[in-house]
């Protein structure tokens, strides 16, 4: 009707006469609904090895990006949604595969704690981080953790503690309280029986202080005897130290 109307007008205005259909298919063309836009999915992002990459990595614990600032502060909800199942996925894909960039969004940037026994008392060290552990010397003690393979899968329920009045063999990977793996506690014994030097002890403090405060969760792969401590720096999922005393070895 309003391009009807218009045609109307135009022929009686003598100076306006030959533009009425331009008017009226400029109407038409006003009229027309213009077909609502449809938002756009972004694609899954990869990293340059293969693996999945930062976002991947965020989608953990529940955090819209992956940050590197080292002040950036923890919130309260993001501390309560951490995936460890998820987590230990993609942890485990990236320690079988000795996928050294996607082991890097590991790093904490205080260091990797190590614990193991190379003789009746634990001892203390500090890695760089999990990518390093393939460049330990030797095949035993901490060494011992360049040939391990760990198993995705998280058997339900608490690791159960090693006997060593039985003969039975630990299997399966389970989740662990982190205080399973005393790392404060076989740090301060380092000083009460003399097992390092006091300015070895003093290098490893900030690393395990870290560990105390920031850890989240433990996974025990029991078979072979080894725990991973993760942890929340900031915006960042982390691992914070690795257990690899055998129990009953002493």
């Amino acid at each position: 009707m309003l391009g009807a109307k218009m045609l109307v007008n135009f022929e009686r205005t003598p100076m306006l006469r030959g533009l009425p259909w331009v008017a009226f298919t400029f109407c038409l063309s006003c009229a027309r609904p213009t077909p609502p836009s449809q938002p756009s999915s972004p694609a899954p992002t990869i990293s340059s090895s293969g693996g999945p990459s930062e976002s991947v990595l965020d989608e953990a614990l529940n955090l819209p990006a992956h940050s590197n600032s080292d002040d950036a502060p923890a919130s309260g909800s993001a501390l309560t949604e951490v995936k460890p199942e998820l987590t230990w996925a993609l942890f485990v894909k990236a320690w079988n595969d000795h996928d050294a960039a996607l082991l890097n969004d590991f790093r904490s940037r205080h260091g990797l704690v190590l614990l193991d026994n190379p003789g009746a008392f634990v001892r203390l060290s500090r890695t760089v981080g999990p990518a390093e552990i393939s460049a330990l010397e030797g095949h035993f003690d901490r060494a011992r953790l360049k040939s391990v393979r760990l198993e995705s899968e998280l058997h339900a329920g608490e690791a159960p503690e090693s006997d060593c009045t039985s003969d039975a063999k630990g299997q399966g990977t389970y989740r662990a309280s982190p205080a399973r793996l005393r790392v404060k506690e076989r740090w301060q014994a380092l000083a009460r029986y003399e097992l390092a030097s006091p300015l070895e002890i003093e290098d490893l403090r900030g690393s395990v202080e870290n560990a105390e405060q920031n850890a989240r969760f433990a996974v025990y792969d029991l078979a072979n005897h080894v725990g991973f401590l993760f942890g929340q720096e900031g915006a960042n999922l982390v691992l914070l130290a690795i257990d690899a005393v055998v129990p009953c070895s002493a």
